[in-house]
């Protein structure tokens, strides 16, 4: 199986993510359902911040029923923290909800 670039990169700062390290996930909802995104790797362009960060969008209907719709991977608090605040800033720009 292929392992997509996005997938290995940390959403906030594009370190790697080894497998010896932690990654924590931000979890977000979409303000209205985008289907056409399910299982895809999407950017989001950050204005304020000028800069892009990649999330994923998930398929799983358990997720999507705890509200869950896209994923963002980071490899530490500080980023986690960092991209959960830059999405909260421009939520309505993105149309999406922190989880």
């Amino acid at each position: 199986m292929e392992v997509r670039p996005e997938a290995s990169v940390c959403a906030w700062c594009g370190s790697e993510l080894g497998q010896r390290h932690t990654t924590l996930v931000v979890k977000a909802q979409t303000a209205m359902s985008v289907p056409e995104c399910d299982g895809v790797f999407v950017p989001f362009e950050l204005t304020k911040s000028s800069r892009t960060i990649t999330g994923f969008f998930l398929t799983s209907n358990s997720a999507k029923r705890q509200g869950i719709d896209v994923v963002f991977a980071t490899c530490s608090q500080r980023c986690a923290s960092a991209l959960r605040a830059a999405v909260q800033e421009e939520a309505d720009n993105l149309g999406l909800i922190i989880s």
